[in-house]
């Protein structure tokens, strides 16, 4: 081993998602880095909704971790406690690195995220959500932020006949910082795609299905409206 080598800092990364697997590769030619994560490949979820609708789209958004690092090493483990100067795993393993980068993310509800922590559990779960939204005659979003927005989109651009329907508590969509001319013209847009808008009013109830699965759903909002 070289002496620059022995002098390397040592670099745990919890969370292998945006954020920490772009830390781990820009320090993997500075550090010795060990990245942990309890999944076997990096999912770009930004394109989740495109892979929804067309599914030849998973192998694309699915990196293995094992081919993120050129020097590091990768741990398919997860922490089960960090006092900020050791961290122990849940498979009993403790590792004392000189620094620690806690980033392990935020959580969201298939299909927006993968379900499952392994790749190609994923990829079949992802394909079973496409089959059954192929199926479905109606689809319900709840939340018309960008999110739902684009998922609208994507649903009405692969299945121009779908009926879906977006509903939110806020008055308008698209609720932040935006300018009223971006919101006019997405409703517009909207509009002219056929998707139906139930706005203003909070639901009742979130729907008795689990997301992505075909269900005879009947809810209401606040205001009455089915």
């Amino acid at each position: 081993m070289s002496e620059s080598a022995r002098v390397r800092p040592s670099v745990v990364v919890l969370g292998g998602g945006y954020g920490g697997s772009k830390v781990a590769r820009l320090l993997d030619d500075v550090a010795d880095v060990t990245l942990v994560d309890p999944s076997d490949a990096f999912m770009h979820n930004v394109a989740a909704w495109r892979a929804l609708v067309e599914p030849e789209w998973l192998d694309r958004i699915f990196v293995p971790y094992r081919r993120l690092l050129t020097h590091g090493r990768f741990l398919r483990d997860h922490a089960v406690a960090v006092d900020g100067t050791q961290v122990t795993l849940a498979s009993g393993a403790t590792l004392r690195p000189d620094y620690l980068v806690l980033a392990t993310g935020s959580a969201y509800p298939f299909p927006a995220k993968a379900g499952q922590p392994d790749a190609e559990l994923a990829k079949a779960e992802a394909r079973a959500a496409h089959e059954v939204l192929a199926g479905a005659e109606r689809v319900l979003l709840v939340g018309a932020g960008p999110v739902g927005l684009e998922l609208a989109g994507e649903i009405k651009a692969a299945f121009p006949g779908k009926h879906v329907t977006l509903a939110d508590v806020a008055p308008d969509i698209l609720p932040g910082p935006f300018e009223q001319e971006l919101r006019d013209e997405l409703r517009r847009q909207l509009d002219e795609l056929g998707v139906e808008l139930k706005l203003g009013s909070p639901l009742r109830e979130l729907p008795a299905a689990p997301p992505a699965t075909a269900a005879p759903i009947a809810i209401a909002t606040e205001a009455g409206r089915s």
